[in-house]
């Protein structure tokens, strides 16, 4: 019962969060849905501690939205090994070299063990991690770009559905009876047609 609960927050927050701190931003598509696809790229990527200034320093460099992609940094949990032991097999597979899973697993809990500065917790994750780490950063580049690539298009798309909504309803809450209080401003007479109008009495004299 009360692992529901705690899933249903957590769905709830993450709700709340894709829709008031990626969807209305103040930004524009592109550069939000870029964000956001930094943030997955750098999530499976093995450099715990570091990614938050990695996701800063790319998105820079690319120009994109700075603030959107920093706390997918976070989906990079001991929750998610199996994504990273995914990276890491993938990457010893391409690199044509015998893999250790072991280490991936050793690495993600001292990357995230308790009671430890952020210092000591980044220096024990890559001592854990060792001879495992350029394979796991093989795999994580292709895994990364992939899912990159499918998020930027849907948050792109969401962005654009999401003002397109919200204009319309704007639009929408302009009705005719709040039209038809303010009435139409009387239409300018051309410079024209006053200067070639008879000057004020003259009409009488000219009769």
């Amino acid at each position: 019962m009360r692992l529901k609960t705690s899933a249903r927050l957590t769905l709830r927050r993450i709700k709340r969060f894709v829709i008031y701190k990626i969807l209305h931003v103040d930004d524009t598509p592109h550069r939000i849905a870029l964000g956001v696809a930094i943030g997955v790229f750098v999530a499976w990527t093995p450099f715990h501690g570091l990614q938050m200034i990695l996701v800063i320093a790319i998105a820079a460099l690319l120009r994109a939205n700075k603030v959107v992609g920093l706390p997918l940094v976070w989906v990079n949990n001991p929750l998610t090994a199996p994504v990273n032991l995914l990276c890491y097999w993938l990457g010893c597979w391409m690199l044509r070299i015998k893999g250790n899973g072991a280490k991936i697993v050793q690495a993600m809990k001292d990357a995230f063990a308790p009671g430890y500065d952020l210092i000591t917790r980044i220096a024990s994750f890559f001592r854990a991690v060792g001879d495992a780490f350029l394979p796991w950063l093989v795999g994580s580049i292709v895994i990364g770009l992939a899912a990159g690539a499918v998020v930027y298009l849907l948050t792109y798309r969401a962005v654009v559905g999401v003002r397109r909504r919200r204009a319309l309803r704007q639009s929408r809450s302009v009705s005719p009876d709040k039209a038809a209080i303010c009435p139409q401003a009387p239409k300018a007479v051309p410079a024209q047609a006053v200067t070639e109008a008879d000057p004020p009495g003259e009409s009488g004299r000219n009769a």
